[in-house]
């Protein structure tokens, strides 16, 4: 008997593609004086996890990413440049780290609006790279997250 499929999340910055929360850290302090720096920032990404090798027959692959939506003909660009297959990508709105009083509360805000996101596309299994956005994604949605290092 044939299974219908699962249904796999992945997010974006740290799983599939490589991150530097240093320079991310330098965007968010230079980035009202260019904003091009944003942009030059994530096309110099490098492939870090291809989804394709955790999907079955039948499987569906969903990108989550808080990146700002500005950029989702970039992120696509980015995707078919480096061969990476997908259903679906999905931007959740979450605001930029400078707007927030701590890292913590950034978070949190984030793993809520991911949570909404994992719930709405009927996510069975999730992949993250951030310890405390895995911690709080399994008490929103469960058990079914999965970090990646």
């Amino acid at each position: 008997m044939r299974s219908k499929g699962m249904t796999l999340g992945f997010d974006l910055d740290g799983v599939i593609c490589d991150i530097d929360h240093y320079e991310l850290k330098l965007l968010d302090t230079v980035r009202r004086v260019d904003p091009s720096l944003e942009y030059w920032y994530y096309v110099s990404r490098r492939v870090k996890l291809d989804p394709s090798v955790f999907k079955g027959e039948g499987d569906r692959v969903v990108i989550v990413t808080t990146r700002p939506k500005r950029y989702d003909w970039l992120t696509k660009k980015w995707l078919a440049e480096h061969s990476i297959q997908y259903n679906e990508l999905v931007f959740v709105e979450c605001p930029r780290r400078d707007q927030l009083m701590s890292f913590d509360q950034w978070c949190d805000v984030m793993a809520e609006a991911k949570a909404r996101a994992i719930k709405q596309h009927n996510i069975d299994v999730y992949f993250e790279d951030l310890p405390w956005v895995v911690d709080r994604l399994r008490e929103l949605v469960g058990a079914r997250v999965v970090r990646v290092v």
